[in-house]
């Protein structure tokens, strides 16, 4: 590491260096003082972001929204699955003496009024 490129996350960087063997023993060790503070401005270039908890990484929230969304998205899957499960048995125990329904139109009848609940 040369003296113009000093990092301000040398320590993690050293960390995983050491790990894979990388011999330190010609370079100078820099100590932290208050000089060597990371300002807001190099937090914010290496993507993070000041919160109420502090900083975090500027995807975080993104990434929590995402899983937010799937997960009222497969919520919403099961919802429909119970119904059609619902219909399909209430559509088998009466088939007895009287005609069977196709499912497509079960689905639809379904879809149908699930649609006109949400609205």
């Amino acid at each position: 590491m040369s003296e113009g490129h000093k990092l301000p996350y040398g320590v993690p960087i050293s960390k995983v260096l050491e790990h894979y063997g990388v011999d330190f023993t010609d370079e100078k060790k820099q100590v932290c003082g208050r000089e060597n503070l990371i300002g807001k401005a190099t937090l914010t270039c290496i993507g993070m972001k000041k919160t109420s908890q502090g900083w975090t990484f500027s995807d975080e929230n993104r990434t929590s929204k995402r899983i937010n969304n799937f997960n009222n998205s497969l919520a919403k899957l099961h919802e429909k699955m119970d119904i059609l499960l619902k219909h399909f048995i209430e559509v088998s125990s009466s088939f007895e003496g009287s005609e069977r329904r196709d499912i497509d139109e079960i689905c639809e009848e379904t879809f149908d009024e699930d649609s006109s609940e949400s609205e």
